[in-house]
């Protein structure tokens, strides 16, 4: 059965699914800080753990 809706439902409707549009682009922005801050650490863990093996390295050249 067809169901005709009134202006303002169309209205709220519309109101709704913009809502929800913005919704999904806060969650992909707030994901994409989140991918890139997880890059970033497991960044700094590997060059820490690189300088480590060279300092150990050199330390026992001396």
């Amino acid at each position: 059965m067809l169901k005709l809706l009134t202006a303002s439902q169309i209205k709220l409707q519309q109101a709704q699914d913009h809502l929800s549009r913005q919704g999904d682009d806060t969650g992909d922005a707030v994901q994409t800080a989140a991918i890139v801050a997880g890059g970033v650490v497991v960044a700094g863990i590997v060059i820490a753990a690189i300088t480590a093996f060279v300092n150990s390295k050199v330390g026992s050249l001396g």
